[in-house]
C-alpha cells in the first residue's frame, strides 16, 4: 500500500487473479484511482495495461514528490537529479512548496523547473498552485565533490489537506566510489654522455581525496638506456615500479639509474594508475627528454717510414685518422705541427688539406667508420731525439680521448761529412831532398765529427823528420792522427816533414773517418804525389871528366825545375855540391 505496487510474480497464460484493496477515504471530491500493470515480458497490447476508477469524495490534496538520479559519476562528476511533484488530489492544491538542500559534497551547478523557481542556497522550490493530476518536475546538476554515499532528501507540502503524507518525502542515495588523484613527477637529476650515466627521479603523490590502493607505475627505459639499478621495488624488464597503497596527501620516490647507449633526445615516459577513480588523469602522466650530445670516437694513429734516419735524409709521415662512433663527426680538424729539425717537403691527404703553416689538416666531415689517410714528406736536418705529436677533434663530443693522441718518436743519427786534402810542397824531388805534406782536414756537417782519426802511414821511401799538428796528436810509427772532435765547419791541419830515401814515384795516401757516420765517403781519401830522381855523381877518369860532372849534375838540378825556391832547402843543395866535390876529389887522388 506505501508503494502502490502490487507484485504478482508469475502469471500463467490465461490465468486471472483478482486483488482487492480496502481503503478509507480520506479526501474530498472525486478521486480518481489509477490501475497499471506491467510484467517482465513484451505486452503487445498496452492499451489495456490501466484503468482508472474514480469516487466522489468531498475536496482534498494528496502531493507526491518524488527523486531520481538520472545520472550520476564519480567525484568532480556532475550528478542529476530530477525531482517529481505530483498532485494526486482529488483537489487541486496551492501554496505547493518542495525543499530540497543539497547535502555537503554536492557542489550547485544548476536548475530547471517546469514552473516556480529554486534557491540552491535555501533548497526551496516554489511553486504554488498545482492542479489536481498535475506533475511538475524539476532538474537540479550538482557536482560530486566527496565519495562514499550521498543521501538526497525532498519534502513537499501544500496549503490544502493532504491525506497521505508517506509520498510526502522521498530520498535518494548514490553511492560515490573511492577517488584518488594519483600524480606522477619524472626529472633528470644527473646527466652525462655517451656511455655515461643518467639518473631519474620520479615521484608519485596521491592527492585523494581517498586513499589509494594498488597503485602501480609503469616506466619502460626507451631504447638506448641499459637499466643500471634502482632504489625501489621496479622491475626493468616489465618497467613497473609497484607501490601498492598509499594514503590520501603522502608521496613517494625512486631513483632509475640507467646507462646511456644511444645519441640525440631521449623520452622516457611514466604512467601512474591504482584501483580507485582517478578524477584528474591530466596528471598520471610524464615525461621528460634529454638530448645526448651527439658521440664520436675519433682515433689517430701516427707511423714513420724510418725511426733512425740520417741527418739529411728525407722521412715520410702516415697519419691515419678514424671514427669509431656512433654519429658522424664534423668539422675534424688533425694538429700536426712539424718540431724543429724537420722540414716541410710537401703533404698528400685522402680526404682534406694540410697546411704547414699552421699544422692543421682540415678533414671536414667523417662518417661512421670512414677512415682518411695524410702523409707528410719533410727533411731531417737535426740529429738526436724528435718527437711528432698529433692530435685530432671534432664538433662533437668524443667518447674516448685517450686514442685521439699519437706521438711518433724517431732517433736521428748524427752525420757528418769529413773531407781530407793533401797537398806535397813539391812534386819532383832528389833522393835525400826534403819533401813537406800538408793535410787539411774539413768538417761540412750538418753534425760534429766524433772520435776524428786520420791515416797517414808514410810509405817506404819517405823518412820521417816531424809534424806539427793543429789539432790532436800525430804517430809517425802508426801513421794515426788523433784528432778528436771536429765541429761544424772546423778545419784542421797537419805538417809532415819527411825526406825521399829512394828514387821513383812515391805516393803518400791519407784517409780520414770517426765515430759520426760520414754519407759522403767519397772525399775522405787523398794522396800525394812526388818524383824521385837519384843524384848523378861524376867519375874517376879524371879531372876533366870530374868538373865535367858536377856541371852536368848542376844542369840536371836546374833543369829539372827544381830549383832553390821551389824546394826551400838550399843546403841540400850545397851538400850536394859538396858530394860532388869530394868524390872528384877522391878520384883525382887514386888517379
Amino acid at each position: 500500500p506505501e508503494t502502490g505496487v502490487w507484485t504478482i510474480g508469475d502469471l500463467a497464460n490465461g490465468e486471472t487473479l483478482t486483488l482487492t484493496i480496502i481503503a478509507k477515504i480520506n479526501i474530498t471530491g472525486n478521486i480518481t484511482n489509477n490501475v497499471s500493470v506491467t510484467g517482465g515480458q513484451y505486452d503487445p497490447e498496452l492499451g489495456n495495461n490501466n484503468d482508472t476508477v474514480t469516487s466522489e469524495v468531498p475536496p482534498s490534496a494528496d502531493l507526491v514528490v518524488d527523486k531520481e538520479v538520472t545520472s550520476s559519476g564519480n567525484y568532480t562528476d556532475e550528478i542529476e537529479y530530477v525531482i517529481t511533484v505530483t498532485n494526486n488530489g482529488p483537489d487541486g492544491a496551492t501554496g505547493v512548496v518542495v525543499s530540497d538542500l543539497l547535502p555537503d559534497g554536492l557542489i550547485y551547478g544548476s536548475s530547471i523547473a517546469d514552473r516556480g523557481t529554486y534557491d540552491p542556497e535555501t533548497g526551496v522550490w516554489t511553486i504554488g498552485d498545482l492542479a489536481n493530476g498535475e506533475t511538475l518536475t524539476l532538474k537540479i546538476t550538482a557536482r560530486i565533490n566527496t565519495t562514499g554515499n550521498v543521501t538526497n532528501k525532498v519534502n513537499v507540502t501544500g496549503n490544502e489537506h493532504d491525506s497521505n503524507l508517506t509520498n510526502n518525502n522521498d530520498t535518494v542515495t548514490s553511492e560515490i566510489p573511492p577517488a584518488a588523484d594519483l600524480a606522477v613527477d619524472k626529472e633528470v637529476v644527473s646527466v652525462g654522455n655517451y656511455t655515461d650515466e643518467i639518473v631519474y627521479i620520479i615521484t608519485v603523490t596521491n592527492n585523494g581525496p581517498d586513499g589509494a590502493t594498488g597503485v602501480v607505475v609503469s616506466d619502460i627505459l626507451p631504447d638506448g638506456l641499459v637499466f643500471i639499478e634502482s632504489n625501489g621495488n621496479y622491475d626493468s624488464e616489465t618497467g613497473v615500479w609497484y607501490i601498492g597503497d598509499l594514503a590520501n596527501g603522502k608521496s613517494i620516490s625512486i631513483m632509475i639509474t640507467a646507462r646511456i647507449n644511444v645519441t640525440g633526445n631521449v623520452t622516457n615516459f611514466v604512467n601512474v594508475t591504482g584501483n580507485e577513480f582517478d578524477h584528474n588523469k591530466t596528471n598520471n602522466d610524464d615525461n621528460v627528454t634529454v638530448e645526448i650530445p651527439k658521440e664520436v670516437d675519433l682515433s689517430v694513429n701516427k707511423t714513420v717510414n724510418n725511426e733512425n734516419p740520417y741527418n739529411g735524409d728525407e722521412i715520410i709521415y702516415e697519419i691515419v685518422i678514424s671514427n669509431n662512433g656512433v654519429d658522424n663527426a664534423t668539422n675534424v680538424i688533425v694538429s700536426d705541427n712539424l718540431p724543429n729539425g724537420l722540414i716541410y717537403v710537401s703533404s698528400d691527404a685522402s680526404k682534406g688539406s694540410y697546411n704547414a703553416t699552421t699544422g692543421l689538416w682540415t678533414v671536414g666531415d667523417l662518417a661512421v667508420g670512414e677512415t682518411v689517410k695524410l702523409t707528410i714528406t719533410v727533411l731531417v736536418n737535426k740529429s738526436g731525439n724528435l718527437t711528432n705529436n698529433v692530435s685530432v677533434n671534432s664538433t662533437e663530443h668524443d667518447l674516448n680521448y685517450t686514442d685521439n693522441n699519437d706521438s711518433v718518436v724517431i732517433d736521428v743519427i748524427p752525420v757528418a761529412d769529413l773531407v781530407v786534402d793533401k797537398e806535397a810542397n813539391q812534386d819532383v824531388i832528389y833522393v835525400g831532398d826534403e819533401v813537406i805534406f800538408i793535410i787539411t782536414i774539413t768538417n761540412n756537417g750538418p753534425n760534429d765529427a766524433e772520435n776524428v782519426i786520420a791515416l797517414d802511414k808514410l810509405p817506404e821511401g819517405l823518412e820521417f823528420v816531424s809534424s806539427n799538428a793543429s789539432k790532436g796528436t800525430y804517430d809517425f810509427e802508426t801513421g794515426i792522427w788523433d784528432i778528436g772532435n771536429l765541429t761544424v765547419g772546423e778545419t784542421v791541419t797537419l805538417i809532415i816533414t819527411t825526406i825521399a830515401q829512394k828514387e821513383g814515384i812515391i805516393v803518400n795516401n791519407v784517409s780520414v773517418n770517426s765515430t759520426t757516420v760520414d754519407l759522403n765517403m767519397t772525399n775522405n781519401f787523398a794522396n800525394a804525389t812526388v818524383e824521385a830522381n837519384e843524384v848523378i855523381v861524376p867519375s874517376d877518369d879524371s879531372s876533366q871528366s870530374s868538373e865535367l860532372g858536377l856541371s852536368q849534375n848542376k844542369n840536371n838540378l836546374l833543369n829539372s825545375g827544381i830549383g832553390m825556391e821551389k824546394t826551400g832547402n838550399p843546403l841540400m843543395i850545397a851538400l850536394l855540391l859538396i858530394i860532388c866535390l869530394i868524390g872528384f876529389g877522391v878520384n883525382s887522388r887514386r888517379q
